[in-house]
């Protein structure tokens, strides 16, 4: 929770503040995951918005990406380079929506929480997530953070975009209450003695 001492404030990644904008990031930009639901989606989705995503972008991927977007959403899609770990909070933290979509592919995926769910938390972004085990757990308790969805669904994805970006309270709403849970429970400072003490009864087994 502390990270968020570090934020600065800036405006590096966003061209129009006047129009919702979701956040995606990864150590790489490509196939298998999830992006291709967030393309498909797209024709379904019913006002502007943008679209920020960051990651390792190769050529391949450049190619790749390019045959998933149709000419009109082209103005709205931004690439962006990974940033160092005292930086990435801060550019997530411009944004309103931050997308998990994880395709529940192994165990891993299907029964952990990634990263950048958390940090999407700590940066006080609405959340759209998809229903892996791990992210249901989360978005079942605390429905006010966001949309949960069912996994390779574009109209899914579409709807919980609409719903949140066609309704101005609704996703300040979300925001807001994504940062209270964070502040108040899923921070490294409150579940640190939890799973320390979890690991010591394994231990002791």
């Amino acid at each position: 929770l502390e990270d968020r001492l570090q934020l600065d404030g800036k405006i590096c990644d966003r061209q129009n503040l006047n129009i919702p904008s979701i956040h995606w990031f990864s150590q790489t930009i490509g196939e298998g995951r999830g992006l291709e639901i967030l393309f498909q989606s797209l024709q379904y989705i019913k006002k502007p918005i943008e679209i920020h995503l960051r990651g390792n972008y190769s050529e391949k991927a450049r190619q790749w990406l390019e045959l998933q977007i149709s000419p009109e959403w082209h103005d709205h899609l931004f690439i962006h380079s990974t940033v160092p770990n005292y930086e990435l909070l801060s550019r997530i933290a411009e944004h309103d929506i931050g997308l998990a979509l994880e395709i529940p592919y192994c165990h891993n995926k299907q029964f952990t929480i990634s990263n950048k769910f958390f940090q999407y938390l700590q940066a006080g972004l609405a959340l759209i997530a998809t229903d892996t085990d791990g992210q249901s757990e989360i978005l079942s308790k605390h429905s006010e953070i966001g949309e949960l969805i069912s996994n390779n669904n574009a109209i899914a994805l579409a709807e919980a975009v609409n719903s949140l970006a066609n309704n101005v309270q609704k996703l300040a709403f979300a925001k807001k209450s994504a940062l209270i849970i964070a502040e108040r429970k899923l921070n490294w400072e409150k579940q640190e003695n939890i799973i320390s003490q979890l690991v010591q009864t394994a231990i002791n087994k």
